[in-house]
C-alpha cells in the first residue's frame, strides 16, 4: 500500500518538547499534601511513571517523596541529567539502589503512602523489608481522585488532541478503498497522527489492561468475543495480542469502525466513528440510532452533582426499550460501563458504569462510547470525549457522528 500524502494546512498541531509549568506542579503537590494530612500520613513514596510525571514533571526512572509538610525530594536511578532539566523541584539527586531509598525520608516518619493499586507484589515486599517498622498504607485513592479533576492546562492539551483526531477522521474517509486490510487502514491513521506529534503509547493503569492506541475493525470482526478492556475486541494480528486490527480485508456494505486514542502532551482523548463503502444493512442504522440516543440522553442529564451509576442505568433502560440490551457494550453481558475517564491514562475516573458512585464534578473528563454488537454483521457505535463544566458537558471531539458512507 502506498501511503497518501497530506498538506501542511491540514495539520492542527505541530509542537515542540514542552515542560510542565512549575505552578501546575506546585498546585498538584499542594492538593496531594492536603490529602496526606487528611489521611494522617507523613508522606507518600511515588514511583508509577504517570504519577511521577504528574507530580514532578519528569518520567525518568526514580522515586518521589512527597511529605505531608515541607518540600518534596526526587531521587533518580536514570537519567538524572534529564530529570533535573525536566523537573522544577529543588531537591533532585541520584539514587544508587534500593538500599539508599530510606534516606529519602526524614527522621520521625511513621506512616507512608504507596501506590498499592499498581505496585508489583515483589516490589512491595522489598519496600516492606527496607522500611521495616513503618506503617505502609495505600495512597492510590487520593491520587486518582486528584487526577480526576483536570486543570485548564490539562484541558488545553486535551482540546489539542481532540482537534488532531477530528482532522484525522475527516481525512480518513478519503483513504478507504475496497480490499484494504484492517491493518493498512490503521497504518494510514498512524501516518497522519504520528507525524504531527501523537505520542504513540497509551498509558493504562489497570493490570493486564494494555490497549493499543488505534483499533480498526470491520464487518463481523466488530462483534467477536475477546479480552479487550472495552466493548469491541477485533480479531487482532496474533493470539498474543488478540485485539484490534487484523489481516481481514474490508468488504462492501459493511461497517468499518475506526477507534482512535489521540495523545498530545501526554493527554488522551478517545473517539470512534463508523465508515462504510456503500450503504451498510438497515440493522446497523437501527443500532446507530440507539447509541446516538444514549449519547444524547447522557449529554442532556450529565452535570455536576449527578451520580454516574444513575446515568448508566438510564442508558440501559433506553437500549432495552430499543431491543438491544443483550448486545449493549459487547457480546454476552458486555462491559459494565458506557463511559470511562480519560487524561494521562486511558482508564481514569470517573466511570459511568453499573453501580458507580462517582459524583460528577466540573473538570472531570470522560470518553462516552455506547456501542451495540451485531453478530455476523458488525456494530452500531460512536465514541466522543467530553469535559464536565458547571453548566453540563463540553464536547471535545466534534467530527460528525453519522455513519459515513463512501462509494464502494
Amino acid at each position: 500500500m502506498e501511503l497518501p500524502r497530506f498538506e501542511h494546512h491540514t495539520r492542527p498541531y505541530l509542537g515542540q518538547y514542552e515542560l510542565l509549568p512549575p505552578p501546575e506542579i506546585r498546585t498538584r503537590l499542594a492538593k496531594l499534601q492536603t490529602e496526606l494530612r487528611r489521611a494522617d500520613l507523613d508522606g507518600a513514596l511515588i514511583t508509577e511513571r504517570i504519577d511521577l510525571f504528574y507530580f514532578s514533571g519528569t518520567a525518568q526512572d526514580g522515586w518521589l517523596w512527597v511529605p505531608a509538610e515541607g518540600e518534596p525530594r526526587l531521587r533518580i536511578r536514570r537519567d538524572l541529567e534529564r530529570a533535573r532539566a525536566e523537573s522544577p523541584l529543588g531537591d533532585v539527586s541520584g539514587l544508587n539502589g534500593f538500599k539508599d531509598l530510606p534516606g529519602i525520608m526524614p527522621p520521625g516518619v511513621r506512616r507512608v503512602g504507596l501506590e498499592l493499586d499498581v505496585l508489583p507484589a515483589n516490589l512491595y515486599l522489598t519496600l516492606a523489608e527496607l522500611l521495616a517498622g513503618l506503617e505502609l498504607s495505600d495512597v492510590s485513592l487520593p491520587i486518582k481522585t486528584i487526577r480526576m479533576i483536570k486543570s485548564d492546562y490539562e484541558l488545553t492539551w486535551m482540546r489539542r488532541a481532540a482537534a488532531l483526531n477530528d482532522a484525522m477522521f475527516g481525512w480518513m474517509g478519503d483513504q478507504l478503498r475496497g480490499g484494504m486490510r484492517e491493518i493498512e487502514i490503521e497504518a494510514a491513521a498512524a501516518y497522519f497522527l504520528r507525524s504531527q506529534g501523537h505520542l504513540g503509547v497509551v498509558a493504562v493503569r489497570g493490570f493486564n489492561a494494555e490497549c493499543f492506541w488505534g483499533h480498526v475493525m470491520s464487518g463481523p470482526a466488530l462483534a467477536v468475543g475477546g479480552n479487550a478492556p472495552g466493548p469491541t475486541t477485533g480479531q487482532g494480528l496474533w493470539p498474543v495480542r488478540p485485539q484490534g486490527a487484523g489481516w481481514r480485508r474490508i468488504g462492501r456494505h459493511e461497517p468499518i469502525c475506526v477507534d482512535i486514542v489521540s495523545i498530545l502532551g501526554g493527554y488522551q482523548v478517545d473517539q470512534a466513528r463508523i465508515y462504510s463503502l456503500g450503504r451498510p444493512p438497515d440493522e446497523v442504522y437501527r443500532a446507530q440510532e440507539a447509541v446516538l440516543a444514549v449519547q444524547d440522553l447522557i449529554v442532556d442529564r450529565a452535570r455536576p452533582g449527578v451520580v454516574a451509576g444513575d446515568l448508566f442505568d438510564a442508558a440501559v433502560d433506553l437500549v432495552r426499550a430499543a431491543g438491544f440490551e443483550r448486545s449493549f457494550m459487547g457480546l454476552g453481558n458486555g462491559v459494565p460501563f458506557v463511559a470511562h475517564g480519560v487524561g494521562l491514562e486511558l482508564d481514569e475516573w470517573p466511570v459511568i458504569g453499573r453501580g458507580s458512585n462517582h459524583v460528577l464534578q466540573a473538570g472531570m473528563t470522560f470518553a462516552l462510547e455506547p456501542k451495540i454488537a451485531l453478530p455476523g454483521v458488525g456494530m452500531g457505535g460512536v465514541e466522543n470525549t467530553f469535559a464536565v463544566t458547571e453548566d453540563g458537558l463540553e464536547r471535545l471531539t466534534n467530527y460528525p457522528d453519522r455513519i459515513e458512507v463512501r462509494e464502494p
